[in-house]
């Protein structure tokens, strides 16, 4: 598959792969191009495991630990098997964090924290998008369909990918 083909179906699967846009904006990365960087399948211990933590996590700051996933969590992350990993919790208001949670939210919270940690943060000129990183959920379909938020439940596990953002200067074209 060459790599614009791909980078094309990234941006034509996200509106259809979930039922909130995934993209922070309706022009993110229109100066550069989506590119996959990590697929990720958490089981139902991990996502119990990381709503447990985020139920703790109330009155917290910005500055507390991740939360481990362990468990038979199975996270594909640049192409290597990774059976316990952090995940970070920032992204939560304190003052709600874990409490009104539905699963949909939690789940969602799990993969944009599991994305971000591959966010570059390095802006350029021609894009304020270039290194951002983007959570696009593939399954299951109870996931991403218009009644999630009733009808998906963290037993049914959770799939997606990570997509990040390059500049138009550091993609280099296909031949």
């Amino acid at each position: 598959m060459s790599f614009r083909f791909a980078a094309a179906s990234l941006l034509l699967i996200a509106p259809l792969a979930q039922a909130h846009d995934p993209l922070p904006s309706a022009d993110w990365c229109q100066q550069g191009r989506p590119v996959q960087v990590a697929e990720f399948r958490f089981q139902k211990p991990a996502l119990f495991s990381y709503r447990a933590c985020l139920a703790k996590l109330t009155g917290r700051n910005d500055d507390a630990p991740g939360c481990t996933v362990r468990d038979d969590a199975e996270a594909i992350l640049r192409g290597s098997a990774v059976r316990s990993q952090t995940i970070p919790t920032h992204q939560c208001p304190a003052q709600t964090c874990g409490e009104f949670d539905d699963d949909y939210n939690v789940a969602r919270r799990m993969a944009f924290n599991l994305c971000n940690t591959f966010a570059t943060g390095l802006p350029s000129l021609t894009s304020t998008d270039n290194g951002s990183v983007v959570a696009i959920l593939t399954g299951p379909s109870t996931l991403i369909a218009p009644g999630h938020h009733a009808d998906y439940t963290l037993s049914q596990g959770m799939t997606g990918i990570c997509a990040r953002c390059l500049s138009a200067e550091t993609v280099k074209p296909d031949r």
